[in-house]
C-alpha cells in the first residue's frame, strides 16, 4: 500500500470498508504520541567519562607491566645465551 499510495483514493477506499464491514461500534481509540523519555533510563556522562577513563588506565598499566615483564625476560635469555659455558671459552680464546 506505500507504493501505491499515490494512486489510492484514500475517501473511497474508506467508503467501500465501511460498506463491506459496516460501521465500527466500538469505542473511538485516541492515539497519544509516546514520550519518547518514557522507559529510557539515562547514563550520565560523568559516569561514561569515569568508566572510559579507569578502563584507560588499567589497561595502560596493564600494557606497561607486559611490556616491561617481555623485555626483562628478553634481557636475561641475552645475557645467560652469551655467559653460556661453551661460548665463554671461545671468547676468551
Amino acid at each position: 500500500m506505500i507504493g501505491l499510495s499515490p494512486t489510492i483514493d484514500m475517501d473511497e477506499a474508506l467508503r467501500v470498508f465501511r460498506a463491506e464491514r459496516g460501521e465500527d461500534d466500538s469505542a473511538v481509540s485516541v492515539l497519544r504520541k509516546r514520550d519518547p523519555e518514557m522507559g529510557k533510563k539515562r547514563v550520565s556522562k560523568g559516569l561514561v567519562c569515569s568508566v572510559s577513563s579507569i578502563g584507560g588506565f588499567v589497561g595502560g598499566v596493564g600494557v606497561t607491566v607486559l611490556f616491561l615483564y617481555m623485555k626483562s625476560r628478553s634481557a636475561r635469555y641475552k645475557s645467560t645465551r652469551f655467559l653460556s659455558g661453551s661460548e665463554k671459552k671461545t671468547r676468551r680464546q
